[in-house]
């Protein structure tokens, strides 16, 4: 090895170049991060979606809340609209992610034709869904207007609708 003293400038770059590689790579990659977010859709008939998040994250593990708060919510005029709270709490780390769902929500449907206005309610009650290497588990209810449905027991077409209901969370 050449003595610092006597390197040339290229050689004592190249030394410190490898020595914060080595740093660098012997030290964690990951540093623990707070992470706030807040997200607000508005549609053109003046409905919002408000979701306000929060999560911790580390190289191990992750952690967030997020609520999603809808307000006369409808992506067009003749569309249904949606009011109400939903809270996503979500736990992942390197084996599975845990997702918990809580929160109702009322669907208005607007007279179309012959059909009457229809208000339909859908409730979250400890909805989990857990992802860890198979498919995805369900467990807690649905209630689907005063139907308590148990999340298990959901047939694979009923629990893709549920996925694609809950994919209004993909924005947060």
């Amino acid at each position: 090895m050449v003595p610092m003293n006597n390197a040339s400038p290229r050689t004592a770059s190249l030394v410190s170049i490898i020595a914060l590689i080595a740093a660098l790579t012997t030290a964690p990659a990951w540093a623990a991060l707070d992470i706030q977010r807040e997200v607000t859709i508005t549609t053109d008939t003046g409905g919002t979606l408000l979701m306000i998040g929060s999560g911790q994250r580390d190289a191990l593990a992750a952690e967030s809340t997020t609520t999603a708060t809808f307000t006369a919510f409808a992506v067009d005029a003749d569309a249904r609209r949606i009011d109400g709270e939903v809270v996503r709490n979500r736990v992942a780390t390197g084996e599975q992610v845990e997702t918990v769902y809580d929160g109702a929500l009322e669907i208005l449907t607007p007279a179309v034709d012959d059909r009457p206005e229809r208000l339909d309610t859908l409730v979250f009650a400890a909805l989990t869904v857990t992802r860890s290497g198979g498919g995805p588990e369900f467990s807690g209810s649905v209630i689907f207007n005063g139907r308590s449905i148990d999340a298990s027991e959901l047939p694979r077409p009923a629990q893709r609708v549920l996925a694609r209901t809950l994919r209004f969370f993909a924005y947060a």
